[in-house]
């Protein structure tokens, strides 16, 4: 594979230097830019800024354009250079005579208009004077301005580094609010699209735990969201929620659809048993509600079937109910333990019909 450096100005290749002596772009998008920045190379700034560093790793510099501080080695440069390595503008100390040869071997002057020592002039002076509008070269012992704003840009990178995770992570959360804001609807999509693709891929590659913490923190933080939404944005949240529940059982299959009753089951008998005696109270007086005004809507049909299905469901609690016979000692015992329960239920009960009384007529 040909390598060929890409500094401007430098024609090294692997012809005249070894291979290991070319080092490739850095696949780092910052550190890569620097790079770019440095060279100087108007074809390697296009490739980068319509394909980034992708089409920049294809790219070599060789080691005439590093320090030795730049070097893992200096002694051994086939080691590579150090994660932080920037190249920049050495003048190369080449054989002017080796120069002037070339030159000389490819001018052709027949008009004898200029001397061989102008037409080197005037080649050489192009090119410093083209060097010249992109930056001004130094010794190779001594840093330049451009080496002084690499490492102040690469300190102060450092600096951001070593700043508090959390005021860090609250600027980029801003960042992206602002970003978000200013997106239009085509934007908004295709990001939504990566969100979704980059989420999926995560949760197919997650651990069983990984996929517990995952749920739990979702679920608290939609506690949270739901503890500090107003009204309106309950209501809305409601009927979203009855609209997807809707969708999702449409499309739900038998096997589906059973596992979901049973979940919902276990979920209710649950809830049941930790629930007060008010509380008790008030689920039974919307259940009766909700039943009153589901048998107003049903029809015929759904009349029959439902009268069928609590005289079977009658038969089968009869039929599990097994009765002792009474003892001697029961009627009375049970005559004194029990005129309490049944004042309170009667109160209960009288309650339960004139709440529902109010609310029908209500």
């Amino acid at each position: 594979m040909e390598r060929t450096c890409s500094m401007i100005g430098c024609n090294n290749t692997n012809d005249n230097l070894s291979a290991d002596h070319f080092f490739q772009f850095p696949s780092d998008f910052d550190l890569c830019l620097t790079w770019v920045e440095n060279c100087k190379t108007p074809q390697i700034f296009e490739d980068f800024v319509f394909g980034g560093a992708l089409p920049c790793l294809k790219r070599f510099m060789c080691y005439h354009h590093f320090s030795t501080d730049d070097f893992v080695d200096p002694e051994r440069i086939n080691l590579g250079l150090k994660p932080s390595a920037v190249p920049h503008y050495f003048p190369l100390k080449q054989d002017q005579r080796w120069e002037e040869c070339y030159i000389k071997d490819e001018v052709c002057c027949e008009d004898n208009d200029e001397s061989w020592e102008d037409v080197i002039d005037n080649e050489t002076n192009e090119v410093d004077n083209y060097i010249r509008t992109w930056t001004d070269p130094t010794t190779a012992t001594t840093p330049n301005e451009e080496q002084q704003e690499t490492k102040s840009r690469q300190k102060q990178k450092g600096n951001q580094s070593d700043e508090d995770p959390t005021l860090r992570k609250q600027k980029d959360a801003l960042r992206a609010a602002n970003r978000r804001n200013q997106e239009t609807e085509e934007q908004k999509l295709l990001r939504r699209l990566k969100d979704k693709t980059r989420s999926a891929t995560k949760r197919s590659n997650e651990t069983e735990e990984e996929r517990q913490l995952r749920r739990q923190k979702n679920a608290l933080r939609a506690a949270t969201r739901r503890k500090e939404e107003t009204e309106e944005q309950r209501e809305i949240r409601r009927l979203k929620d009855k609209a997807r529940s809707a969708l999702r059982r449409k499309n739900e299959t038998n096997a589906q659809s059973q596992i979901r009753k049973y979940n919902d089951a276990v979920r209710a008998a649950f809830r049941r048993s930790q629930e007060s005696p008010e509380e008790k109270m008030k689920r039974r007086i919307y259940d009766m509600l909700r039943a009153a005004k589901k048998r107003g809507n049903e029809t015929p049909e759904q009349r029959q079937k439902r009268l069928k299905a609590d005289r079977e469901r009658a038969a089968r609690r009869r039929s599990v109910i097994k009765v002792d016979p009474p003892t001697a000692e029961e009627p009375a015992n049970k005559s004194t333990d029990s005129e309490p329960e049944k004042e309170s239920s009667k109160q209960i009960t009288d309650q339960m019909i004139e709440m529902i009384i109010n609310k029908i007529l209500s």
